[in-house]
């Protein structure tokens, strides 16, 4: 499992944090996550766009509990298109959040999911990040193959 460089952020301004990702092969997303580290309080909402930023699914995390990955399922899954670019993003209310400076410089691949160069995305304008970062802010999603 993957575990944030740094666990505690402290911004201190809410903030939308995401990735930017395609898939290399037809499937839907089942749910989103994302790593959430000491005193990263919520209520935190997940987000899945399109390139375009039209919200194809979202879904609220439980607050409280432990630290470390939450998860929360799509009422209803998303149909993701092999090569069209999406973005998984949550938003940190009080702008706490985990980080890996420099995770996405290069990009990443874990098939059948690519993370472009620079895929982290932020916003503190709103809740669709279009500001590209090398960072990643450990927000991903739960893939399913089709069939």
């Amino acid at each position: 499992t993957v575990v944030p460089l740094i666990f505690r952020v402290l911004d201190g301004t809410p903030v939308t944090l995401g990735t930017a990702f395609q898939v290399a092969e037809a499937g839907r997303i089942n749910a989103l996550r994302f790593y959430r580290g000491q005193g990263n309080a919520g209520p935190h909402t997940g987000y899945l766009y399109d390139a375009a930023g039209t919200e194809l699914g979202r879904v609220t995390f439980p607050d409280g509990g432990a630290d470390g990955w939450q998860t929360a399922p799509l009422a209803v899954p998303a149909r993701l298109v092999p090569g069209t670019e999406y973005t998984v993003a949550y938003t940190a209310p009080a702008g706490v959040y985990s980080a890996t400076p420099d995770g996405f410089v290069s990009g990443r691949s874990r098939a059948p999911l690519l993370v472009p160069v620079n895929g982290g995305r932020y916003s503190y304008a709103g809740t669709f990040p279009t500001t590209q970062a090398g960072a990643a802010y450990l927000v991903d999603v739960v893939f399913s193959r089709d069939p």
